[in-house]
């Protein structure tokens, strides 16, 4: 079975700036894997394997989710882990009442078609870099390596991804749900 998830594509000219990022910070850390400019997303539900019956029940059941188009806003760099090895380097995203609203929704959705539910507090963020590779120590703040700020961008749809590990990228778009225009 393939594994899937729900998330929210990022906009291209953020993508864009997100790998500048990733080019300014390289020569500072040290990591095995970085995520291609094409799989920048934020995730919102992690799904796991998932049937090709489950999934045409699911596409049906996300078609009902009702969110308005929002804006979110990008806070820098971050990471999860060690501070001087982290696990994981991201783009801090901050948790707006829509996007709260948004993830619930996707999680009482995937609850009641018998997903695990989540139940790691939510911490909303773009993975740039995986998997520290060896025993250098980050020894500089990286918030002072990006100069190019992203200041927000509007959250208009999200997205049903596949996974498929072997490729570069390796997240295939399954299905797009629009939000609502503010006032609809």
């Amino acid at each position: 079975m393939n594994h899937y998830f729900i998330g929210i594509k990022v906009p291209n000219r953020v993508a864009m700036t997100l790998s500048q990022w990733q080019q300014h910070i390289k020569p500072y850390v040290s990591y095995r894997g970085w995520v291609h400019e094409l799989d920048f997303h934020l995730t919102l539900k992690f799904l796991g394997p998932v049937s090709e019956q489950s999934v045409v029940q699911l596409e049906e059941y996300l078609q009902d989710i009702t969110v308005p188009q929002f804006d979110i806003s990008i806070d820098g760099l971050s990471y999860f882990g060690k501070k001087e090895q982290p696990s994981v380097l991201f783009a801090e995203v901050q948790l707006v009442e829509p996007l709260s609203d948004l993830k619930e929704k996707v999680e009482k959705t995937a609850a009641a078609l018998n997903f695990d539910q989540e139940k790691r507090s939510y911490k909303p963020h773009i993975t740039l870099a995986k998997k520290w590779k060896d025993k250098t120590v980050l020894s500089t703040s990286l918030n002072n390596k990006i100069n190019d700020p992203i200041n927000h961008f509007r959250v208009e749809e999200f997205q049903l991804f596949k996974i498929h590990p072997q490729n570069e990228p390796k997240y295939e778009i399954v299905k797009t749900f629009t939000l609502k225009e503010t006032g609809e």
